[in-house]
């Protein structure tokens, strides 16, 4: 299919392998029942739209211009090139994967991540590639689906929007292998009432990544740059990785529990400060090292689990 003026609108069942090209000011626009399995692709530099109904992917499909704007995705499918999320549900226990190009999420409109309300296991991202969450828009997660960042994977947050819990079935997640980023946005994106498991990097270029009842597990690195906020509150999770902070950076605990494990370091010339909550310590834990000077401040809460937090030559204690 090449359109090259004007729109064609698709509101029937449409099983599709094929092209769908769109020229400059042209475009493609899907709704009602259609499926795309392996072959599929969608290219030009117009439009390719999907607006409503209830779209099926499978296999593997190619694009340098697919927009995924409203109604369910189904299925499961591997994306080549660049895809946009701007609305809708992606349901069912489906796994999406992008790879080779930019995914992006934007708009204004609400996302929704799930099975079918119904507690079953819910849909998944899969990002191998690149990947930016832009626009006002939250994600919203039940039903334990959730985001994975493979390794090699860069899922780069450019706002100040919420990811967070739907309300049924278990908690969404973010599972990362590669990095998780905040880099642009001076206020807070909030990551609401889900697991976050690291053993990547997550890296807080700017503003605040709050983690609001949210369990954390990291066993990777983060790091937090100069005026930024990393901000883990009443949630709970074990680290045996490293937090590094720089500058006037801060990493804060208010609430919830958190244990650090054999590995766990807190370096760098930021401060780590708890402000409540309990950190345990199920084994020796480090602040500061002989190369990084770390910072440790507590206000209030305190340590628990009966073991020793070493502070190292140049680091300080408050």
């Amino acid at each position: 299919m090449d359109v090259q003026t004007g729109f064609i609108a698709f509101t029937s069942a449409l099983p599709a392998s094929g092209e769908f090209r769109a020229a400059a000011g042209a475009g493609n626009s899907f709704a009602g029942t259609q499926s795309f399995t392996s072959g599929a692709s969608f290219t030009g530099a117009g439009t390719n739209r999907i607006t409503a109904g209830s779209t099926a992917f499978s296999g593997t499909i190619s694009s340098t211009n697919l927009e995924f704007a409203g109604g369910s995705a189904t299925r499961s499918a591997s994306f080549t090139g660049n895809v946009a999320w701007t609305g809708g549900d992606w349901v069912g226990g489906s796994t999406f994967a992008f790879s080779g190009g930019t995914f992006a999420i934007d708009g204004t409109a609400n996302k929704n991540l799930y099975h079918g309300r119904n507690g079953a296991g819910g849909a998944i991202v899969r990002i191998a590639g690149n990947a930016t969450w832009l626009g006002t828009g939250s994600i919203f997660g039940g039903d334990g689906a959730g985001i994975q960042i493979q390794s090699g994977g860069l899922f780069d947050i450019r706002n100040n929007s919420t990811y967070a819990y739907i309300g049924f079935g278990n908690g969404p997640f973010i599972a990362n292998a590669g990095t998780l980023r905040k880099s642009t946005g001076t206020g807070t994106t909030t990551l609401g009432g889900l697991t976050l498991s690291n053993t990547g990097a997550i890296d807080v270029q700017s503003g605040t990544l709050f983690l609001s009842g949210s369990n954390l597990k990291n066993d990777g690195t983060i790091t937090v740059a100069d005026a930024a906020t990393f901000h883990f509150s009443g949630g709970n999770g074990s680290s045996s990785g490293g937090f590094n902070v720089n500058g006037t950076g801060l990493i804060r605990f208010t609430a919830g529990t958190q244990t650090l494990t054999p590995g766990a370091t807190f370096t760098g010339t930021g401060l780590s400060e708890i402000a409540g909550g309990t950190v345990n310590a199920s084994g020796p834990a480090s602040v500061g090292t002989a190369t990084l000077t770390g910072r440790l401040r507590l206000l209030s809460g305190g340590f628990g689990g009966g073991a020793t937090v070493t502070v190292n030559s140049g680091s300080a204690f408050q």
